[in-house]
């Protein structure tokens, strides 16, 4: 059995995202684009990281994303490139970070 799908404006955590994905012999095949020319960081890090880190400040991302295996590994085939930039931004204190971290952010210079 086969099936794909092309995904023409998708949104993952407020970042863009089009590629293809295909469903071959009980295999999934991942082959993405991801972008965010000028995005928040107050509004993505929390989606992506299940509120685990609050980080605020801009940026901008680029990534190509691609792999092929069963569903239960498909994830550890997942190979691209990334290009992201941050600026302006900072760790906000959390009941998670901390405690991940001792109670000590650590000063990054």
């Amino acid at each position: 059995m086969e099936l794909g799908a092309d995904i023409e404006r998708g949104d993952l955590c407020g970042v863009s995202t089009i590629g293809k994905v295909d469903f071959t012999d009980g295999e999934i095949g991942l082959d993405l684009s991801l972008s965010v020319p000028d995005g928040q960081l107050e509004s993505t890090s929390p989606c992506l990281t299940k509120n685990r880190y609050v980080l605020t400040g801009s940026y901008s991302f680029k990534g190509q994303l691609a792999g092929q295996g069963v569903p239960e590994k498909v994830l550890q085939t997942l190979r691209g490139e990334f290009e992201f930039s941050a600026r302006d931004g900072e760790f906000q204190p959390s009941p998670t970070v901390d405690t991940a971290l001792g109670g000590h952010l650590p000063i990054l210079e």
